[in-house]
This record gives structure tokens, C-alpha cells and sequence, in this order.
């Protein structure tokens, strides 16, 4: 016996494809070795399975098909099978009684006399030790010794013989042409021959039980026993092909395979159910290595290449998808995207898109799609992976709202005023799709300037110089860009008494400073119809936190805060003087944008007076929309010093509009 060492200097030579190919439905197909086709399988356990063919081509695999070596057996001849004694012992059988044994993955090789110059073409080893091996002219070997001996076993025939199974130790079975069938109950001691019923040339037997077993053959022989090969039939559905190899993984789930077709069961041979045809690519022998790890060997007829077909029922995983617009959206097109699905065994081929999750278009191995003709509403982007094997995967999906029409604006409220006096005007303005951005208020046609936003309402103070009907309406827009025109309501304006204004009420006075709670607003009575600028027209916030009170600077910064003037407590003149003055009162953080007067740098309201720069057009937009340069306040330079500087607002995720405008439920969170 001639032990040879692997030629690493040939398995370098070699040239593998490991293109993956779609051959038909749920099967996985893997060009292996180009120049000549695998005839025979092997396998032991879930993980060891290897494929031999023409031309001493040998693979084998330790990973449960996913990746292949390149075995270099010490020989050209054409080998028709391999069996595996266990995870790391092998033996390959050949033309010309070739016989090849391998107990350390294929490292090394001993070339065992068989005694024979018969073809060999099947070969099974039942343990470690044991084995069997058959052939041409009814021949029949068995080694005790793992291969490393062969000893001749006669039957009295000369007949082709194709192939061998074992159920346990003792019990075989041999098939082969003309319909021959023989079995074993000693271990090969003896064979007795026993009739199938056909005379056609049988090429595969498999046992799943000591009753129950299956033989294919040529012409789409197929046949069935329950009663431990006493008696055969012919099974339906398997077509009239020569069939060349069968194999179960348990006594319900098992595959043939044929001239170009492959067929399924998975209740014992009643039903069998035709995997589709292979079209030029011939199979020749499978191994089952669980329900799903299916493995089929064969060759492509025209290019003479080696494959090895992997059963794949199982689809991709979803795509995660993305639109690449705004959303909401004014556009009537936006960009689906997705990221690559995976899949665990074939390759994914192409994707299937679809608008209402029913209805699919498969548009290749792409990662985006256009979406045209969008219309309001929502509209839904299902996206689909396609393996190589035809599964198609787990969807994943992105809606894009789109919305063309603008916020529902009511009529401005109220509609009376008084010349000279501040009045607060309000309307009610709601977007459930894209969300209010901004409101204005104009008077007579002309802007007079961005209202407030409490909630879906928005105000407005204006003080009117002269009296007359006003023509009054409110115009607002959503974060997309549509706006609506509210419809025109007439301000009736009275005319002030000259030069003065209302008084306040003496009854509403507080002249103790012990019975005045903080957190309100204060103001003293203004008394003899004061002016319009008099002192006592002043309104300061009394907080709780420092116990001062806190000037608000202008109505602008007052109605970020307040809707209206209804709330405020008149003081004495006394207890006004008895509180400290404070910082003043600052802009509410979220709701407005501000600049000073004479620098060009605009920014975001942070809780406490925090002003933090924004870096550019881009980032405004995000923040506050299209419409983010109708939303900006002026401050005086000379307030300049009631604000404090954070870090600049580089993109829309450094700040929070919502968040900043919920960071304060009342002035006293703000000092």
C-alpha cells in the first residue's frame, strides 16, 4: 500500500469558481471545479460532506457546505463514490478497481490493492473499520481494517453493480442493472438475490428502516418496500428520466435525483413533489444532511464544469429602508433607499419594490427606486430581497407623507380695540399632517409681524394709533412650505380718551406685601387716566426663586410667555418699591429665533437665557422649516447683556425645538 502526502504545489494550480448561479427554484448552485463533473457524494454528520468525479476531481467541505477545499488524491482515474468512516477517514472508490483511503482530512492518501481492475461504483463504510465496495462484473469487496485491506466477496454474478446501503452492521443491500437485487443479514457473509420486479438497470438503494426502502433506477424506475424487499412497487411522480441517487434524512423526508430533474418527499414516497427541471445540468447523486441542508452533485453538460446544488427554502432578510426626502413632503417624487439584505445561504439576486405592500416589480440588484407621482397622503415604499435560489425575503418598508395643503386658519379674534391700547389677537390654526411652522398677522394687508404659538393658537398683541375698521386676517404655513390665508374679519378700533388711558381699580389694589404670592405677574394701579408710557403701565414677572421682580423688555419677549394681559396683579406704589429689581425677563426657549440688532448671527433660546449661534441656512431649516427667516425677533443691543453664549447649532440634532420650548413650565424654571 502507497502512502502520498497532499501535492500542495498542484492544489495551488488548481482554478476554483465560486460564482454563485441560479438554477431554479430554492436551489443554491455553486461552480466548484471547471473541466469536470462530480458523480458521486459523501457525508458524516451535519458538518463533513465531500463530492468526487471524472478525472480524480475530489472537494470536500467541513463546514456544512459552505465553503469547499480541493482534495488532490494520487490519481486521474474517473471515481464514482466516497464514504466517510468518520469526521477526518475517507474512502474513494474508481475506474480500473481504484481505491483510495485518506484518515486525516485528505492530508495524506495510502492507494490499498483492491484486486480488482473492475470499475468500482459505490462504496459504504458501516463503522470505522468496516466497509463494503461494488462494482462491475458483480463485484463485491469488504475491508475490515478501515480500508487498509479488501477482501473479494462473490455472488455468482456478473452484472454491473451500482449501488450499496447499509441499515446497521448486518443488514445490506447491492442493486444493478437488468433489475438485480441482492441483500445481506450477516454482514456480507452471504448474499442472496431476491427479485424487483424490473428489469431495468437499478443505480441507487436506500434504507431508512429494516422494512422499509427505496431503489431508483433508468427510465424513472422508482420503487418501494415496507416489508424488507420481500416485495417492490413503483412509486408515482417521479417521471419517466433515468433517476441516479436517492437519500432520507429520516423515514418521511427524503430526495431523488435524476437525468435533469429533482424531486422531494416528505412523507415517505407517497407524494413526490418535482423541484424543477435542471435543464443541460445532469445530477447525480445527493446527501441529506438535515431537512433543509440538501446536497445534490452533478455537471453542466456544455461546459463540463462541477456543481454542487444546496437546497435553500429560506428567503433574505428585509432590507432596511429609508426615504431620501423630507417628510413630510410638499414634492410629488421622492427616492426610496435601502441597505443590502443577507441571506444565510444563496447570494441576493435582485429586489421586488411595491407602493401597497401587494403588487411587486423585481427592478434587479439596485438599492434605490424613484417614487413619482405621489398624491397627499401617505404612500409606503415595500421593498423585497430575491435570492439566487428564487426565495423571496422578508419585507422592509418607509412611508413618506406628503402634504400640499395648508393649515386650517381660523378668523382672527377678537374684533374690537381701542386706539393707543395694546390688544392681544388670536386665531386657531391646525396641520395634523405636516404641523404649523409659523403664523402672521396682517392688518389692512400689511404684515404686522409673526404671532406666538400656545398650542394650535396663536397671538398677536397690536396696539392700534388711530381708530377706524381694520381689515384683519391671519396667514400660516406647515413645515413643508404650504400656507393658508385665514379668511378677513373688520376690527372695529374706538377712539382713546386725548392723551390718556384707562384707570385701574382701586378695589384690586394690594398694599401688603405679605398677602402677595410670587410666580405672578405685577404691575401698580394706574391711577387719574395715566398715559400710555407711565410707569404704571409696566408689567413685571415676581418670582418665587430670587423673590425679585423681572422686567420684560418689549411685548415680544411678553408674548412668548403670555397670550394676554388678563392674569396680572396690581400693587401699591409701596410694594413695588419693596421688591429688588432683577435681570430681566428673557425670550422663551423653542419658540422664537433672535438676532441683535446690529450682528447678523442668529440664534436659537436655550432655558436660562442661553443663546447658541446657528451655523447655517441648512441647519434653520431643519429646525424651524422653510419659513425658519419669518421666525427670527431683533433684540436691542442694549439688552445684550441679559443673555449668556452656549456652543453653535452645527446640525438639527444639537437641538431640540420641542424639547427646549417643554424645558420651562413657567418664568421661575428660567432664572
Amino acid at each position: 500500500m502507497n502512502v502520498i502526502k497532499r501535492n500542495l504545489f498542484s492544489f495551488l494550480l488548481v482554478v476554483l469558481f465560486f460564482a454563485p448561479i441560479a438554477v431554479s427554484a430554492n436551489w443554491s448552485t455553486k461552480v466548484l471545479y471547471e473541466g469536470a463533473p462530480f458523480l458521486g457524494m459523501g457525508s458524516y454528520g451535519t458538518s463533513v460532506i465531500g463530492a468526487v468525479g471524472i478525472d480524480g476531481i475530489a472537494m470536500q467541505s467541513a463546514d456544512g457546505g459552505d465553503s469547499w477545499e480541493l482534495l488532490v488524491p494520487p490519481t486521474t482515474a474517473r471515481l464514482y463514490s466516497i464514504s466517510y468512516a468518520d469526521a477526518d477517514s475517507m474512502v474513494i472508490v474508481g475506474a480500473g478497481g481504484e481505491i483510495l483511503v485518506s484518515n486525516d482530512s485528505g492530508d495524506t492518501w495510502s492507494t490499498p490493492t483492491s484486486g480488482t481492475t473492475s470499475d468500482l461504483r459505490d462504496v459504504y463504510m458501516t463503522s470505522s473499520s468496516i466497509g463494503y465496495a461494488v462494482g462491475k462484473l458483480g463485484t463485491i469487496l469488504k475491508t475490515t481494517d478501515g480500508g487498509a485491506t479488501w477482501a473479494t466477496k462473490s455472488i455468482l454474478t456478473t452484472t454491473q453493480l451500482t449501488g450499496l446501503d447499509f441499515y446497521n452492521s448486518i443488514l445490506g443491500w447491492v442493486v444493478g442493472d437488468n433489475g438485480e437485487y441482492y441483500g445481506t443479514i450477516n454482514g456480507g457473509t452471504t448474499w442472496v438475490a431476491d427479485s424487483t420486479g424490473t428489469t431495468e438497470d437499478l443505480k441507487d438503494v436506500e434504507f431508512v428502516s429494516m422494512v422499509t426502502g427505496f431503489i431508483v433506477g433508468e427510465n424513472g424506475t422508482a420503487l418501494k418496500t415496507t416489508d424488507s424487499g420481500n416485495s417492490w412497487t413503483q412509486m408515482t411522480g417521479l417521471g419517466s428520466e433515468n433517476l441516479y441517487g436517492v437519500d432520507f434524512y429520516s423515514s418521511t423526508y427524503g430526495v431523488v435525483v435524476g437525468q435533469t430533474s429533482l424531486y422531494i418527499t416528505k412523507d415517505g414516497g407517497t407524494t413526490w413533489a418535482d423541484l424543477d427541471s435542471q435543464g443541460d445540468i445532469a445530477t447525480y447523486d445527493v446527501q441529506m444532511l438535515s431537512n433543509s441542508d440538501i446536497f445534490i452533485a452533478g455537471a453542466n453538460s456544455t461546459e463540463l464544469s462541477a456543481f454542487v446544488y444546496r437546497w435553500d427554502d429560506a428567503g433574505p432578510s428585509a432590507p432596511t429602508v429609508s426615504i431620501s426626502s423630507d417628510n413630510p413632503t410638499s414634492d410629488s417624487t421622492a427616492t426610496c433607499t435601502w441597505t443590502d439584505a443577507t441571506d444565510e445561504i444563496s447570494v441576493v439576486a435582485s429586489y421586488r419594490v411595491s407602493t401597497d405592500g401587494v403588487s411587486f416589480t423585481n427592478i434587479g440588484d439596485v438599492n434605490s427606486y424613484a417614487l413619482t407621482g405621489l398624491t397627499e397622503g401617505t404612500t409606503t415604499c415595500y421593498v423585497q430581497g430575491v435570492d439566487a435560489a428564487i426565495n423571496i425575503g422578508d419585507t422592509g418598508s418607509a412611508s413618506v407623507v406628503v402634504d400640499t395643503t395648508g393649515p386650517s386658519v381660523s378668523v382672527v379674534t377678537p374684533i374690537s380695540a381701542t386706539a393707543g391700547t395694546a390688544k392681544t389677537f388670536s386665531t386657531t390654526a391646525i396641520d395634523s399632517v405636516a404641523g404649523v411652522s409659523a403664523c402672521t398677522l396682517y392688518i389692512n394687508g400689511v404684515s404686522a409681524g409673526a404671532m406666538t404659538a400656545n398650542g394650535s393658537t396663536y397671538s398677536k398683541s397690536y396696539n392700534f394709533s388711530v381708530a377706524g375698521n381694520y381689515s384683519t386676517y391671519a396667514v400660516c404655513s406647515d413645515s413643508v412650505g404650504n400656507s393658508t390665508t385665514g379668511s378677513s374679519t373688520t376690527i372695529t378700533v374706538a377712539a382713546a380718551s386725548s392723551g390718556s388711558t384707562s384707570t385701574d381699580s382701586s378695589s384690586d389694589v394690594i398694599s401688603d406685601s405679605s398677602s402677595l404670592s410670587s410666580d405672578i405677574l405685577i404691575k401698580m394701579q394706574c391711577v387719574d387716566s395715566t398715559n400710555v408710557n407711565d410707569p404704571c403701565r409696566a408689567v413685571y414677572y415676581y418670582a418665587s426663586t430670587d423673590g425679585k421682580r423681572h422686567a420684560f423688555p418689549n411685548e415680544k419677549i411678553y408674548f412668548t410667555w403670555y397670550s394676554d394681559f388678563d392674569d396680572i396683579v396690581i400693587v401699591s406704589d409701596d410694594v413695588m418699591a419693596s421688591i429688588s429689581l432683577g435681570k430681566n425677563v428673557t425670550y422663551h426657549p423653542g419658540t422664537k429665533m433672535v438676532k441683535f440688532q446690529t450682528v447678523n448671527t442668529v440664534y436659537v433660546v436655550k432655558q436660562g437665557g442661553v443663546l447658541r449661534a446657528i451655523s447655517s441656512e441648512e441647519v434653520a431649516t431643519d429646525l424651524y422649516g422653510s419659513t425658519w427667516n419669518k421666525q427670527i425677533d431683533d433684540i436691542s443691543d442694549a439688552f445684550f447683556g441679559n443673555y449668556s453664549f452656549g456652543s453653535d447649532v452645527n446640525s438639527a440634532t444639537d437641538y431640540n425645538v420641542a424639547g427646549a420650548r417643554n424645558s420651562v413650565s413657567s418664568l421661575s424654571d428660567n432664572f
